[in-house]
């Protein structure tokens, strides 16, 4: 499924976005989601899990509800600094996390659903990013690539704490156990950060069907040679299957001019 859109301006910055959701070459049902709220600037990647119909309902009730939670809880606030929109968006996605845990429990057969969230939210000069599970989030500005978003894996914290060496991840026979999502844990401690943007910048949220199987690098030098949101994403896309696509791949891709 594919998905471009026009442009949307506000104050001095023009957005240009695109996003793909593909099932891959193994998997037979696609249990990533993704939700573009334009008017609020709100971008939302998720990744489901827990089996076919678990984790695509937990998809689902990530990119459908936090829009409608987070407008709410921004709606509130008194003020809105960079520190108080920080705090209303890890509170929403907490409320988030016990919404989808709460019809997890009441039955349906959804039991141990759960989903990855990644989420880029743009006000005035800001773009606030948050992130739980391993669904990532990355900055593309003057030829440099950054993650923005810190991946809750098993071998994340590895890493972190010097037990293993990088090039030991790769077939490291824990590296697709991550340590937190939404749905599945009773509390989770989401990422949430923010950036000034800046003219040309370029941000990339996706699923692990990219990231698990297309290196930083490939993905560096595929963003730097399409000109376009859509023509990334389809270039990002058509890579991942290339090598296997073993998982679902999402990817949206948001210009900022």
């Amino acid at each position: 499924m594919a998905n471009d859109e026009p442009n949307h301006s506000s104050s001095d910055i023009t957005l240009r976005w695109a996003c793909i959701s593909d099932k891959g070459r193994v998997r037979e049902e696609n249990e990533d989601a993704y939700q573009i709220d334009a008017e609020h600037g709100l971008f939302i990647v998720s990744d489901g899990m827990g089996g076919h119909a678990e984790g695509a309902r937990a998809s689902q009730i990530v990119v459908e509800d936090l829009p409608s939670i987070l407008i709410e809880t921004l709606g509130k606030l008194k003020s809105r600094s960079s520190k108080t929109i920080r705090k209303a968006i890890h509170k929403s996605i907490v409320q988030l996390n016990q919404k989808v845990r709460t019809e997890g429990a009441n039955g349906g057969g959804h039991r141990n659903m759960g989903a990855t969230l990644v989420m880029a939210l743009r006000h005035n000069d800001r773009l606030y990013i948050a992130n739980v599970g391993d669904s990532r989030a990355y900055l593309f500005r003057k030829n440099l690539l950054r993650q923005l978003t810190v991946d809750h894996t098993f071998i994340a914290e590895l890493l972190e704490q010097g037990q293993i060496k990088p090039e030991e991840t790769k077939n490291h026979p824990q590296q697709h156990v991550i340590t937190q999502c939404v749905g599945i844990d009773s509390e989770i401690k989401p990422l949430v950060r923010s950036i000034v943007v800046k003219k040309d910048d370029r941000l990339l949220l996706c699923s692990d069907g990219l990231t698990s199987v297309v290196p930083d690098k490939k993905i560096r030098q595929i963003i730097k040679s399409q000109t376009e949101p859509q023509s990334l994403c389809k270039e990002l896309t058509a890579t991942a299957n290339e090598v296997g696509g073993p998982d679902n791949i999402t990817v949206l891709a948001v210009d900022i001019d």
